[in-house]
């Protein structure tokens, strides 16, 4: 696998030769696109104004408009030459603990792989091992600078590139109608939550639409008819709430002595 970025990883006085890699891959069906009237494909191109030529990646520049119609065009070197050092670091601001930073924040994992001196990134991963906490780091790629956290994953270290608070919407257009909650409505609740809590494990946890949905396309190829799966949820009324949640909580019970 190919890094997509290389540069160095600094805390304090010290760089650290490193390469980023991607954490995550991607895990769609892959759909064309067709017009529906004739069912002809349709394609994606990039089409110069000028002399209505398709024209590769290879050959695309960024261009910022300063004034009406007035461009400054930019190339992958000039966004190098804004700050050599930012372009090349990934730079360890401050250290906290992860339990403090909002989830909403998360954006995409990378892998951070050691270069040629592996000592001091070992070093950083057993001390926030130790510590239990994660660094705070800024670093630049495509473009943009980005804030991330870096922590231990198993034996190496990960990057978790961020968005900046200003990126988050506001939710004050989501209105709340005011509701009486008696305390023993909450009780339930929290009765309901505690006896489905258990230790997170990610392997439990599987993509079972897709499967449904390559059933779907099964059939179809085949000519079968396609019947609804499932059933659509409908609101409960409030004043079946109490009774609803106690409910699950017999039935999840039940489950547990089978």
């Amino acid at each position: 696998m190919h890094p997509i970025w290389i540069g160095y990883l600094n805390f304090g006085l010290v760089s650290i030769p490193i390469k980023l890699f991607s954490a995550v891959k991607e895990k769609e069906m892959k759909f064309h696109l067709f017009h529906k009237k004739d069912l002809g494909k349709i394609r994606f191109a990039r089409i110069c104004e000028k002399d209505e030529a398709e024209i590769s990646w290879d050959d695309v520049i960024k261009g910022f408009e300063y004034k009406k119609n007035k461009f400054v065009y930019l190339d992958d070197s000039d966004f190098q030459k804004v700050n050599l050092h930012k372009a090349n670091s990934i730079d360890v601001l401050d250290f906290v603990s992860e339990k403090e930073i909002d989830t909403i924040l998360y954006e995409k994992p990378y892998f951070l792989a050691p270069g040629k001196n592996e000592k001091p990134y070992q070093l950083l991963l057993e001390g926030l091992k130790e510590t239990k906490k994660v660094a705070i780091a800024s670093f630049v790629l495509h473009g943009k600078q980005h804030v991330a956290v870096i922590k231990p994953f198993s034996k190496i270290l990960v990057l978790i590139q961020m968005r900046y608070l200003e990126e988050i919407k506001s939710f004050s257009f989501i209105e709340f109608k005011k509701r009486e909650k008696s305390k023993k409505e909450i009780n339930i609740a929290i009765k309901f939550i505690e006896e489905l809590t258990k230790k997170f494990n990610p392997k439990e946890y599987k993509d079972t639409y897709m499967k449904d949905l390559k059933k779907l396309i099964l059939k179809k190829s085949k000519g079968k008819k396609i019947i609804s799966f499932g059933k659509s949820p409908t609101s409960s009324k409030e004043h079946d709430i109490s009774f609803l949640l106690e409910k699950s909580l017999k039935l999840k019970k039940r489950k547990s002595l089978n």
